[in-house]
């Protein structure tokens, strides 16, 4: 396999500052990944959003660059965390060095593109609407994305008998899990990507439409009514500083420094 390399320059989206205009190309659907991919002038660079729901990272690879971007100089990825004070993280791997990922940010990734690039938060990721995606395109106000989806619970709501409490709890289930990849979204934006340094490079594509707030299943009876169900998407907070729950798609404050892949002067850390 033979890459399009950008003539001796490394760490690409590091280092590198367009003097010309690039060219969006569209997004393209690969797996489970959205592609926006540019033609600027040191060759093609491609900006990729995880579409799977998971919560983990993935660092870029020559694997993964021959996998999503074999014509590409450069792959950048969005990681599920954040890098205060620059915003969503980003890891990146040049075609010219293969064999190392590093840390960059949006700022210097729109010096390349010429043009801020699309950031989608976890639980905003629908993949028919990011595929739409273009450069000054208004930002979208959507229902959240629940993973995994609480259609069966709102078929048993239908399916039960009028004061069932089994369509009460499963309807309630539903709600919380939709109020709380909303709320999560919303505070994470607010919180790490509006008020970030990089905000002015970052085109924020969506942004979450609020849900009513979910009310507790009443008890008619004091000690009959069933116990309140368990949400299938709660789970205990992330360990992570910052970290919130992981209980739609990934819901995660900040990183530490210590994790942090990018330090001050641009270099790869190898403690995670």
């Amino acid at each position: 396999m033979v890459f399009k390399r950008s003539g001796s320059t490394t760490r690409l989206l590091w280092n590198a500052a367009a003097t010309r205009p690039s060219q969006f190309l569209g997004a393209q659907r690969r797996q489970d990944w959205v592609l926006y991919r540019w033609d600027t002038e040191f060759g093609i660079v491609v900006l990729a959003h995880g579409v799977d729901g998971e919560t983990g990272m993935t660092f870029p690879s020559l694997a993964l660059l021959r996998e999503l971007a074999q014509n590409a100089v450069a792959l950048a990825v969005v990681e599920p965390d954040y890098g205060p004070p620059d915003g969503p993280s980003l890891e990146a791997i040049d075609a010219a060095g293969p064999d190392k990922h590093y840390g960059t940010t949006w700022h210097r990734l729109e010096r390349v593109l010429g043009m801020p690039a699309p950031y989608w938060h976890s639980n905003l990721r629908d993949p028919e609407l990011m595929m739409a995606w273009k450069p000054g395109a208004p930002t979208l106000h959507m229902p959240a994305v629940v993973t995994p989806d609480p259609a069966p619970l709102l078929r048993l709501a239908a399916e039960e008998p009028d004061g069932s409490h089994a369509a009460a709890a499963a309807l309630e289930v539903a709600r919380r899990a939709l109020w709380d990849c909303a709320d999560s979204a919303h505070k994470e934006i607010t919180e790490y990507v509006d008020a970030s340094d990089g905000i002015a490079s970052i085109a924020v594509a969506a942004r979450p439409v609020m849900p009513h707030p979910p009310q507790p299943v009443a008890e008619e009876t004091p000690g009959t009514s069933p116990a309140p169900a368990r949400s299938p998407w709660t789970r205990p907070p992330a360990s992570r500083p910052g970290g919130g729950r992981p209980d739609c798609r990934p819901a995660l404050g900040s990183r530490s420094p210590r994790t942090s892949a990018t330090t001050r002067n641009g270099t790869s850390s190898s403690t995670r």
